[in-house]
């Protein structure tokens, strides 16, 4: 399997991609790409912020939230960082389980190669 880089490479392509990233539209790597670019530029996660505010606004006005949920209570911060920390989540678990995988192909092959006399 080939890896697929990412297609950002600059704030402007991050910005493009909040409505993507906000709405689940990207796979798992380039949400990690993603959130590692918004980690490490302040701009951005700022941009982020104001952006998800802007459509928790409109959503509201619209009256599709729960008066419960972080947004309607105006914390656009809180409820992106939590979405970011959701995909850092996912992305380690993603990660664990390859090297697991490989871990357990790489023992079989041996135990094979082992039983076959070839070790």
């Amino acid at each position: 399997m080939l890896f697929k880089k990412p297609k950002f490479e600059n704030c402007k392509e991050i910005q493009y991609s909040f409505k993507a990233y906000l709405e689940k539209k990207m796979s798992l790597t380039e949400e990690t790409a993603f959130v590692k670019h918004i980690r490490n530029c302040p701009q951005c996660k700022g941009e982020l912020i104001e952006y998800f505010g802007f459509l928790a606004a409109v959503k509201y006005l619209d009256a599709s939230i729960n008066d419960d949920d972080d947004v309607s209570k105006g914390n656009f911060a809180e409820s992106i960082e939590k979405k970011l920390c959701h995909t850092e989540l996912l992305a380690r678990k993603d990660l664990n389980s390859k090297i697991f995988r490989r871990a357990v192909l790489t023992f079989v092959v041996f135990i094979i190669s082992l039983a076959a006399g070839i070790i």
